[in-house]
């Protein structure tokens, strides 16, 4: 009986390249193989096609095949065997951008620019990193949406990075040059949504001691990106579909007509077309934002990225995340997404802290750990605080401290 399951992925729908870059991501070395059309083997041997100096891997380790149809990995029996996905694999078809583990060695798969004549590379885009292929495609999408002036509705779990993703619109467009507003609609009452959403005049209301220029306004020549807008209250909603259809705006308190020339993105981690049949959310606004709904992929989903991410929340610090903690996180759920990455990659770098400080520090880190992330893993925890602390990736007393200090009760237990 075979020791694990056969997986079996394509190139992602594209024709195979007629060569493959194979680069080692971790360890000390670094190597860049390129590879074409044949069978190449892998191991620790020197006669092998792709010398691996790793003593966790096996003299012969495994066989790469690129075919027209894609690049199949065999493993050869291999002592620690070959990952993929976080699985052990006998045989498996990988996508260009995905991240393979033979021993403790991570070797990312990618396309070889030259091997595209006449075709350059478009430059990264700054704040999006991965090459898996969800993170391929959203940013081809991204690049084909930037240069209009369409609004944009960003579809995603919480902590998937959609604030990145729509300030990459916004710098890859026309308007890179103007403003770039973050206005969150989950932030306090509605009374304070709407004063700093539009502006108020001084003397609109008690405590508006002096004018304020609300965010609209101040995206004027940019972009404005409302993040949550799922929680916008229900009476302010037909106030920003009148902004949304004639860029025009008055400041609480004020009866003067402004106008704001703006690129909207929007987000939400909420199904918005089922808020809409549950009458949670008006129609004609959910048209008028989801002009082009672009999906951010989870990090589940993409999991080829997270050396790759890691080792940029890490900095220059890098070089202290060991394979063994690389390798590890490629099979973890991570519902936190990104940010639970960001926040595991700091408790790691401090944990290899020697100092007296790291426990300052530790607080420091519990700190940016977020409600929602927290409330997300009670809910699929049932409120089990030893399980909701597993997928936070905490110990027990840390998910105590952060719900005292958050706010959330331990008493909300499902039955």
């Amino acid at each position: 009986m075979s020791r694990e399951k056969t997986h079996t992925l394509t190139f992602d729908g594209s024709p195979a390249p007629e060569k493959v870059l194979l680069e080692v991501i971790s360890g000390a070395q670094v190597q860049r193989h390129l590879i074409g059309q044949g069978t190449w083997r892998v191991g620790g041997e020197q006669t092998c096609d792709v010398v691996l100096e790793d003593p966790t891997v096996s003299r012969q380790h495994a066989v790469l095949e690129l075919t027209r149809t894609g690049l199949t990995v065999k493993d050869l029996g291999s002592r620690n065997r070959t990952w993929y996905l976080g699985a052990a694999i006998t045989e498996a078809s990988v996508p260009l951008g995905a991240t393979i583990r033979f021993g403790k060695t991570l070797v990312r798969v990618s396309q070889d620019p030259a091997s595209t004549p006449g075709v350059v590379e478009a430059p990264p885009i700054p704040g999006l990193l991965g090459e898996s292929p969800p993170m391929r495609r959203l940013v081809a999408a991204l690049r084909r949406v930037a240069a209009e002036s369409a609004s944009v509705l960003l579809r995603g779990e919480t902590g998937v990075g959609k604030e990145q993703v729509a300030r990459a619109i916004h710098t890859t467009s026309p308007r890179a040059s103007g403003p770039f507003v973050v206005f969150d609609c989950s932030r306090g009452t509605s009374e304070l949504i709407e004063s700093d959403l539009f502006g108020h005049q001084a003397g609109a209301f008690t405590g508006a001691v002096s004018q304020r220029i609300g965010a609209i306004e101040r995206a004027n020549g940019g972009t404005l990106f409302l993040d949550e807008i799922g929680e916008l209250d229900v009476s302010l909603q037909p106030r920003l579909l009148r902004v949304l259809e004639s860029r025009t705006f008055s400041r609480v308190g004020d009866t003067t007509t402004r106008s704001s020339d703006f690129r909207l993105v929007a987000a939400s981690h909420r199904d918005l077309e089922a808020m809409v049949k549950e009458r949670k959310f008006r129609e004609d606004l959910f048209f008028r934002l989801a002009v082009v709904v672009l999906d951010v992929p989870p990090l589940r989903e993409r999991r080829d990225d997270i050396p790759i991410l890691a080792r940029a929340f890490a900095g220059d610090q890098a070089h202290r995340l060991s394979d063994a903690t690389l390798a590890s996180w490629l099979s973890q759920p991570w519902p936190g997404n990104v940010r639970e990455l960001r926040n595991a990659v700091e408790r790691a770098l401090l944990e290899l802290n020697p100092e007296p400080k790291a426990a300052a520090s530790r607080a420091t880190v519990l700190d940016s750990v977020d409600k929602v992330l927290v409330e997300q893993a009670l809910e699929k925890a049932s409120f089990d605080v030893n399980e909701a602390a597993k997928l936070l990736n905490l110990s027990r007393s840390q998910v105590y401290r952060l719900m005292q200090k958050l706010g959330i009760s331990p008493k909300r237990r499902r039955t």
